[in-house]
């Protein structure tokens, strides 16, 4: 590939691609309440000893969960053109 036909990618660029309506409210509104919130009433009931390695756990679920809603939400790019 040539270099030139590339985009440079700078982080004004990455934040004017994020489509931020559903970045909020997936992100922050549904994952915050329906996962967040529970996992974390659950592991603070959990003894001391468990609740980091309970929370770290919690942490690969929601990601295995975002990557998957991703996933499924993504267009091949041959529908786009």
């Amino acid at each position: 590939m040539d270099n030139n036909s590339q985009e440079k990618i700078s982080l004004s660029v990455l934040i004017k691609k994020i489509d931020w309506v559903e970045f909020v409210t997936f992100n922050w509104l549904k994952v915050g309440i329906f996962f967040w919130i529970p996992v974390h009433s659950i592991i603070f009931l959990l003894p001391n000893n468990f609740r980091v390695v309970a929370a770290a756990f919690s942490s690969i679920a929601l990601g295995v969960i975002l990557a998957y809603a991703t996933k499924r939400n993504e267009i091949p790019s041959e529908e786009m053109e």
